[in-house]
C-alpha cells in the first residue's frame, strides 16, 4: 500500500511543473486531479476534456490517474464513497477487513472477509496481500486463512502506554462534573479486594462531597462504586467477600450475605448502583461501570451529592448522564460494541454482535474524541 502517493497526488495540484497559481488546464480542476490519485499508480497528468471526477480506473483497477478519456467520469467503486479520494477509500477497506477479526473469530478466510465487508473477493484478496506484506495480517500455516499479524503487537504496546485509565479519565470526569455540578469520582477494585478512589473532580458548590481518602482501601460492599465493582467482579472474588465478615460503616449489625448477593445481582442487571448515606453520613451517590478494550469492568465512575440536595429520585435522574460519561471513558479505553461484556454472573461472556466496519468507512457512532481536552470540561 503506497501512502506516499496521496501526498504526491496533492502536490501535483499545487505545484506541478509549469503550473501558474489559479490556472488549471483545459477541462480539469485542482480538486479533480487530487481526487483521482489512488493508492497505486503514478498519477500522470490528465488529458483535456476531463472534469473534476476525472476518469481512469479506480482502486480496484490497479494504476489510476492515466488517460482521463475525453470527459469520461469515474464510476464509484463497489461499496465506495462517491467523491472520496480512492487512497482514503483503500484505508477504509483495509480497516473494514481488520475489524472482522475478534476473540470469537480470530482466524478468517478471504471469502469470509469479503462477505463480512461487502467487498468483491478479488478486492479483498489484494488488500489482504498488502496487509500481510506490512505484518498486519499473517497466513495461518498449512491453511488459506489469516489471523492478525505480529506488527500489531508492537503498535498495541505503544497505544497501551497512552491509553491508561488515569490519563483518559480527566476530560470525561470534568465533562460529567460540569453537567451535573456535583463531585465525580473514579474508583477501582484491587485484589484484597478493596475499593480505592484514585481521582476526583470536585463540585463547584461550597457544600460538596470531597474525597479525603484518595488511594485508601475501603470495603467493596459499602457505597455505590464499591458495590458496582463487586457486582461485576470475578465470581471467586465476590464469593470471598460474601463468605467473610460484612460489618456496616456505622458499626451496626453485619449485612446479610443473601441480601447483599441479591443486591449485587440487581446491580448487574440494572447497570448502576445507588448508595443512600450507606458509607458516609449525609452523602448519597450513584455509580456506573467503565469498561476496557476487553469488555471487562475496569473502574467505576460515580457522582456524590450531599443528601440535603439529592435523594433516590435525583440520583436516578442522573443515571443517563453518568452512563453517557461511562460510555465515553470506555471508548477512550478501547471498548467498542464488539468487545465482550460481562455475563450476569460477572464472568466474561461471548462477544456481542458487532456492527462490522463497512468498506465505505461507516461504523458505530461511538468515537473516542479528542484526548487533549484534559480537565477543561469540554466535549471529551
Amino acid at each position: 500500500m503506497r501512502y506516499d502517493v496521496l501526498n504526491r497526488g496533492h502536490d501535483r495540484v499545487a505545484g506541478r511543473p509549469g503550473a501558474r497559481p489559479g490556472a488549471e488546464g483545459p477541462g480539469e480542476s485542482a480538486s479533480g486531479v487530487a481526487d483521482n490519485v489512488a493508492d497505486e499508480g503514478t498519477g500522470q497528468d490528465a488529458r483535456s476534456g476531463r472534469n473534476g471526477q476525472g476518469g481512469g480506473r479506480n482502486e480496484q483497477g490497479g494504476r489510476t490517474g492515466r488517460d482521463g478519456g475525453h470527459g469520461r467520469q469515474a464510476q464509484p467503486s463497489q461499496n465506495g464513497v462517491p467523491g472520496s479520494a480512492p487512497g482514503v477509500q483503500s484505508i477504509d477497506r483495509a480497516m473494514a477487513l481488520l475489524s472482522v477479526f475478534s476473540t470469537a473469530r480470530p482466524v478468517v478466510g478471504v471469502s469470509e472477509l469479503a462477505r463480512a465487508t461487502g467487498l468483491a473477493r478479488g478486492t479483498a484478496h489484494r488488500l489482504v496481500t498488502a496487509l500481510v506484506s506490512h505484518g498486519l495480517l499473517t497466513q495461518v500455516p498449512e491453511t488459506t486463512s489469516y489471523c492478525l499479524g505480529p506488527r500489531l503487537l508492537g503498535l498495541a504496546d505503544v497505544a497501551r502506554q497512552q491509553i491508561s485509565l488515569e490519563a483518559q479519565a480527566g476530560p470525561v470526569m470534568a465533562w460529567l462534573r460540569d453537567r451535573s455540578s456535583e463531585t465525580v469520582g473514579l474508583h477501582i477494585l484491587d485484589d484484597l479486594p478493596s475499593r480505592r478512589t484514585i481521582a476526583q473532580a470536585e463540585s463547584p458548590h461550597a457544600l460538596r462531597r470531597t474525597y479525603t481518602d484518595l488511594g485508601s482501601p475501603r470495603p467493596p460492599y459499602q457505597g455505590a462504586p464499591g458495590k458496582l465493582l463487586l457486582a461485576f467482579a470475578d465470581e471467586r472474588l465476590r464469593r470471598r467477600v460474601l463468605d467473610g465478615p460484612l460489618p456496616t460503616a456505622d458499626g451496626g449489625e453485619e449485612l446479610e450475605p443473601a441480601a447483599l448477593a441479591a443486591e449485587l445481582a440487581s446491580i448487574r442487571e440494572d447497570g448502576f448502583a445507588l448508595s443512600l448515606e450507606e458509607r458516609v453520613p449525609g452523602v448519597v451517590a450513584m455509580a456506573v461501570p467503565v469498561r476496557d478494550h476487553r469488555g471487562a469492568v475496569a473502574a467505576a465512575l460515580s457522582i456524590s451529592i450531599p443528601s440535603v440536595r439529592a435523594g433516590r429520585d435525583e440520583l436516578l435522574a442522573l443515571v443517563p448522564l453518568a452512563r453517557e460519561a461511562g460510555g465515553r471513558l470506555s471508548a477512550r479505553l478501547g471498548h467498542t460494541a464488539g468487545t465482550p461484556r460481562g455475563r450476569a454472573d460477572g464472568s466474561q461472556g461471548d462477544v456481542v454482535q458487532a456492527d462490522v466496519v463497512q468498506a465505505d468507512g461507516s461504523q458505530a457512532d461511538m468515537a473516542q474524541g479528542d484526548v487533549s481536552g484534559g480537565g477543561t470540561g469540554e466535549e471529551p
